[in-house]
């Protein structure tokens, strides 16, 4: 987890005036962006080493955070 808190606290620095209070700790958005960047990535991981001959990591790990930036859209049936 402290990979976690150091991401979390880099995120913090960037916000710094555009909605993060500052002080000691980073504030709620900071450590949620920071810990579902760290699910993304383990979900791209456990994802890809079930699926190695069908796709090349990064491009998992791209998919995941498109998917991310996108507002995590339902998948259409």
């Amino acid at each position: 987890m402290a990979a976690e808190a150091d991401l979390a606290d880099a995120i913090a620095l960037r916000l710094r005036g555009d909605g993060d209070p500052g002080g000691d700790e980073p504030g709620l958005y900071p450590r949620l962006l920071a810990a579902v960047a760290g699910a993304a990535v383990r979900t791209s991981m456990d994802h890809w080493s079930a699926h190695q001959e069908e796709a090349a990591f990064l491009d998992v790990f791209h998919e995941v955070f498109t998917l991310l930036a996108a507002g995590l859209p339902a998948p259409s049936a």
